[in-house]
């Protein structure tokens, strides 16, 4: 998921060359983070409210919001569980 992310990043048109350099290294932050055994959820939500920004000013931008919230939901399922919780869903996505 997080190769496709990066993907729809990168042929995302709409979105300035300086502004996609950030998002790509936010992604890369966010992919080393996935790595480690527990993981910061701080970072990977930070990720999910970029992709957002993107998603309020391009509305193109929608695929890339979409799968950063499911690898969002992924990440908090799965701490969930290593922790003995429930798993839940954090974050919904708009209609």
């Amino acid at each position: 998921m997080i190769n496709e992310l990066r993907n729809k990043i990168l042929e995302c048109d709409v979105i300035e060359e300086n502004h996609r350099q950030r998002v790509l290294e936010r992604l890369e932050k966010l992919q080393s983070e996935l790595h480690i055994k527990m993981t910061n959820y701080d970072r990977i939500f930070g990720f999910v409210v970029e992709a957002n920004l993107l998603y309020q000013n391009y509305k193109e931008a929608k695929p890339i919001f979409e799968l950063a919230v499911k690898i969002a939901n992924i990440t908090l399922e799965t701490m969930a569980l290593a922790n003995g919780l429930p798993a839940a869903t954090l974050i919904q996505l708009p209609l």
